[in-house]
């Protein structure tokens, strides 16, 4: 799915703040190519919730099959990557509520589109190796955008995690963004926008012949002038990378309070034993939200706490 297309598509959320009427133009009955289409439709939706709470147990195969964008198919993954780093186990059930009509919508392809209004939620219950077990609650509550895909069916092109569109709080870079040296790698793949952090899935790829490791001391948010913030969170598969290797994390970063966000940058640092200087990757966050603002009709709202 080209970003132009759901780009356009996007604009048809405006009627979602509209009163909807489950009526048909001209007092004529849907036709039942129509009907058929929506009942597959709707299908889907339930699909994706059930999907949704299965990410711990499948690694969100199931999700990804049904996301119609990047933004969902790389948020898709990260969010498989999110639970793999708990070390515990994690528990998830689905509630839906309600969904409401369907109303259709062209794309730039030809393709076909729906955006309907859905009433949901997905429960986490994580209880983690060590310490305490917690309770994370997702809203799905408000506009879901899907597309058609001819071959696979409908697919989820964007949807309202907690009040916010996703696509107005994560954002996808394109391929190969990222820094290399010294047989070091370090590729950004995406940006995650929540309430009160901002994680980063990376990948660091070790092509040296010893093994290297992310220096927690050198993990944080960091103003214009190179000074600490804030420090952020690596999960423990960055401790040891082994040569020949790559690690898939998410990192986290706690949004600083009465920052100015136009110089903050978030940072990982790498070490390769027997080397003094590290290999940064260094990520200016006022960027990267601006493409977010632009991304949706509105500007990115927090999300209650969660990575992913």
């Amino acid at each position: 799915m080209r970003r132009s297309v759901v780009l356009s598509l996007l604009a048809s959320f405006l009627v979602a703040c509209a009163p909807a009427l489950d009526v048909t133009a001209g007092g004529e009955l849907p036709s039942p190519a129509d009907s058929a289409g929506d009942v597959l439709a709707r299908s889907a939706i339930v699909r994706f919730l059930e999907a949704y709470e299965r990410v711990p147990i499948d690694g969100a195969a199931a999700l990804a099959g049904l996301a119609g964008s990047p933004v969902v198919e790389h948020w898709a993954a990260w969010l498989a990557v999110q639970y793999r780093q708990v070390g515990g186990s994690v528990e998830a059930q689905h509630v839906l509520r309600g969904i409401g009509p369907l109303q259709p919508l062209g794309t730039t392809d030809g393709s076909e589109g729906r955006l309907v209004e859905v009433a949901a939620e997905v429960v986490f219950r994580i209880t983690p190796s060590e310490g305490e077990a917690q309770v994370q609650v997702r809203s799905l509550d408000g506009p879901m955008l899907l597309v058609h895909d001819v071959a696979e069916g409908w697919k989820v092109a964007d949807f309202t995690r907690d009040g916010v569109l996703l696509s107005n709080s994560v954002h996808v870079f394109p391929l190969g963004t990222g820094v290399r040296e010294h047989g070091v790698t370090i590729f950004l793949d995406s940006f995650i926008l929540d309430q009160d952090q901002w994680a980063i899935g990376v990948v660091v790829r070790n092509d040296t012949e010893r093994t290297v490791h992310v220096e927690p001391d050198f993990v944080g948010v960091y103003d214009v002038t190179a000074v600490l913030v804030d420090v952020g969170i690596a999960p423990e598969a960055l401790n040891a990378i082994d040569p020949g290797e790559g690690v898939e994390a998410l990192v986290a970063y706690p949004i600083p309070q009465g920052e100015e966000i136009s110089g903050l940058r978030l940072v990982v640092g790498t070490r390769i034993p027997g080397e003094e200087q590290l290999v940064f990757l260094d990520v200016p966050v006022r960027p990267v939200l601006r493409l977010l603002e632009r991304a949706g009709l509105a500007s990115p709202s927090p999300s209650p706490a969660g990575s992913a």
